[in-house]
């Protein structure tokens, strides 16, 4: 499988990411948004987000929920790190698909195993 038969257009995402670029002027070609500290000086936050894409499909048909969490968890820290940030938490977006309800509960828990 690739990205284009996954669904994904890396031709529009890349024409996508230059225009967020020339939009933002500022914080790009960064792994991680930086954000300084509204009330403490020299305090910066650093946010990303990150997926694990199309490789998630042949992950649940296997039962590797565990590699699945480690993946999310390892490309955001990874991000992060690259930034020069400590991560203090993790945050994460399970799309909603009604397919896949099924699959939320054995995930979740992999999480644990982090």
């Amino acid at each position: 499988m690739d990205y284009k038969i996954a669904g994904v257009n890396i031709e529009k995402a890349n024409i996508l990411t230059g225009l967020i670029k020339n939009a933002l002027n500022q914080n790009t070609n960064k792994f991680a948004g930086l954000i300084n500290h509204p009330f403490i000086k020299d305090y910066t936050f650093a946010a990303c987000t990150d997926g694990i894409g199309s490789k998630i499909i042949p992950l649940i048909e296997r039962n590797k929920y565990d590699v699945i969490a480690k993946d999310l968890v390892a490309a955001n820290l990874n991000d992060l790190v690259c930034s020069g940030a400590f991560p203090l938490f993790f945050i994460d977006i399970l799309q909603q698909i009604s397919s896949m309800k099924t699959l939320y509960l054995p995930l979740l828990k992999s999480f644990n195993l982090v």
